[in-house]
């Protein structure tokens, strides 16, 4: 299946990751957000110690923290990496097992989180496999004077476009420069002045046909782009005196 790529793909594959633990059973009356929503030390307070936003019970609330990215090689276009999610679990216990309370541990919050999300496939949001565990995925952290748990997973994820357009070439016979290149629908521009030869630069011409040599010395440089690919590298032939 083709995946479509683009600049939400953390947040895209982290709200799904939420999604799939709200609408589990065991997380249906628990406080479950996202750090990088604006979550505060004060919301957590509120979720343990009084009727959370979400309509749920006190004492155990969720948090995903803001995922990180972590580039395995440098080889590929897209790059590829893995998406490191950690959840970190906060529980009041005097109010999590009283009247109100959820009756969950925050241990076993941790397990179900673990649970819900190893081997778990987000097709269609450019991934190339299953979250999966990390090698210490539950592990104890200190959460504001009760109990606290860290869950880690990583996802292996394609980030930005998987494509790119391929290198355009210079050649320069009988006073006439010319430019081209092998990706079908691509744009060259180029430039006189040594500087980068893109759509956004001023300087930058758009190519149509080849052009008379300029007098030297001079720097030509050409490059390539086409919507939805990673622009061309840089191609420089230098016009000596």
């Amino acid at each position: 299946m083709s995946q479509t790529l683009n600049d939400t793909l953390l947040e895209d594959l982290q709200d799904d990751a939420i999604a799939r633990l709200q609408s589990d059973p065991f997380f249906a009356d628990v406080w479950t957000n996202a750090e990088r929503k604006g979550v505060t030390v004060d919301d957590i307070e509120m979720a343990l110690g009084v009727l959370n936003s979400q309509g749920g019970k006190i004492g155990l609330a969720v948090v995903a923290s803001m995922p990180e990215l972590i580039v395995g090689s440098p080889d590929s276009p897209g790059p590829e990496a893995d998406i490191r999610h950690e959840f970190q679990i906060f529980e009041d216990p005097l109010l999590n097992l009283g009247e109100g309370g959820t009756g969950k541990s925050a241990q076993r919050a941790a397990i179900n989180v673990l649970n819900l999300l190893h081997n778990y496939t987000a097709d269609g949001l450019a991934v190339r496999g299953a979250m999966y565990a990390e090698e210490q995925p539950v592990r104890p952290m200190g959460a504001l004077g009760g109990v606290g748990w860290l869950v880690s997973l990583r996802q292996p994820v394609t980030v930005g476009r998987t494509r790119q357009v391929k290198t355009p070439t210079i050649s320069e016979d009988v006073g006439l420069v010319t430019l081209a290149s092998a990706t079908p629908g691509a744009l060259i521009y180029y430039t006189t002045d040594g500087s980068y030869p893109g759509p956004a630069n001023e300087e930058a011409t758009l190519y149509d046909e080849p052009f008379a040599t300029p007098e030297g010395p001079v720097l030509i440089r050409a490059g390539a782009a086409l919507a939805d690919y990673i622009p061309s590298n840089t191609r420089a032939l230098e016009i000596e005196a």
